[in-house]
């Protein structure tokens, strides 16, 4: 094992990265992919603020046509990939409404929301590609991507490399 792999295992421990026994549930995972830890909103709240992580909060409805990105999630190997440096929270049906802020431009769905490490809600990371009025709306896995990558940024490797010190 070259010391660059070595490095990639240990940052992959550290953000997280699931074992067989630490996978999502389906029941957990909700159509998202079993193979992406899932938590509670509460969970992840705490979980962000204990290992500094951004969260990405998946808001859906179990009867909705345009939620059909969800298989696209599943497959997607690299939202899976990325999912590693995030708390990843999903929301079914009225679960939502535990917190307003995660309606910033309303209700509808599917939606997905970026929150800091102390659960505050990044409104500058929002759907650019899209041609959709509704920002947090997220009709391709590219886009998702994009935003993903926008909140990486804001919360660069080196502060993660630091903490390892």
């Amino acid at each position: 094992m070259g010391v660059g792999s070595y490095i990639l295992d240990i940052l992959s421990n550290f953000y997280g990265v699931k074992g067989r026994n630490e996978l999502s549930s389906r029941t957990e995972a909700r159509g998202l992919g079993t193979h992406i830890k899932w938590v509670p909103l509460d969970v992840g709240l705490k979980e962000a603020k204990e290992r500094g992580r951004p969260i990405m909060v998946v808001i859906h409805k179990s009867g909705c046509n345009a939620c059909k990105f969800k298989p696209k999630i599943a497959r997607s190997s690299e939202i899976a990939r990325l999912s590693s440096a995030f708390i990843m929270v999903n929301l079914l049906d009225d679960e939502e409404l535990q917190r307003d802020d995660l309606m910033p431009d309303g209700r509808y769905v599917p939606r997905i929301i970026f929150l800091s490490p102390y659960g505050s809600v990044l409104k500058t990371v929002t759907n650019r590609i899209s041609k959709y009025p509704e920002k947090y709306f997220y009709g391709s896995v590219e886009e998702l991507i994009d935003s993903m990558i926008q909140v990486l940024k804001i919360y660069p490797l080196r502060n993660i490399l630091r903490l390892l010190q």
